[in-house]
């Protein structure tokens, strides 16, 4: 065996070779063997930073979701999506612009309905942030939706949705994304306006 080397280098090589692994063959089938040897790293090394495969697992949902969660925010912050529609567009753009993205998402959770409790609570934190800024950025942008957080959790879905089609159906399917946006925003819109009518 090789001599162990463990170093922050060698750690971001394990999760980089994981992060891919996963997302080409799922949770289940990505063995620390595979990972070292993609990763150039002795199993010595791996089993230095990751003592079991779930540590791994979870380290990776870790950084996936925190790296999705930035992403929301900068996108809620940009202003570069105008209305509804402009930020479904753009959060849709980038998750599901990148495949090895959307895949290892549909890993996680695969492996958190499958009982891994700990990538589960992760999941669930991200989510309950993204619903939440989905509602924050749509009352900043001037969509009072009148549903509190309800309207966050349908784009969350929407976008859920859309992963889920791309990964089954394969790509394409931005034009039905765009007219998925601008569905969901003309319903927002009608939402207000009947709400408008029933006060006047």
């Amino acid at each position: 065996m090789a001599a162990v080397n463990p170093d922050a280098d060698s750690r971001e090589l394990i999760l980089a070779a994981a992060e891919a692994i996963v997302a080409e063959r799922g949770v289940a089938a990505a063995s620390l063997a595979d990972i070292a040897k993609v990763a150039g790293v002795s199993r010595g090394t791996l089993y230095y930073h990751y003592p079991s495969k779930d540590d791994l697992i979870l380290d990776i949902a870790e950084r996936h979701m925190a790296a999705l969660t930035a992403r929301f925010f900068s996108l809620a912050r940009s202003g570069a999506a105008v209305g509804l529609a402009g930020m479904f567009e753009a959060l849709e753009r980038e998750v599901l612009g990148d495949g090895m993205r959307s895949a290892t998402h549909i890993h996680l959770v695969q492996c958190a309905f499958e009982g891994n409790e700990a990538v589960r609570e992760r999941l669930a934190k991200s989510y309950t942030r993204w619903i939440g800024m989905v509602a924050e950025e749509l009352a900043r942008i001037g969509i009072d939706t009148g549903c509190g957080e309800a309207a966050g959790a349908l784009v969350v879905a929407a976008l859920d949705g859309l992963v889920i089609q791309r990964r089954v159906r394969g790509p394409g399917g931005h034009e039905e994304a765009g007219e998925i946006a601008r569905l969901l925003a003309q319903a927002v819109e009608r939402r207000k306006e009947a709400e408008f009518d029933e006060q006047h």
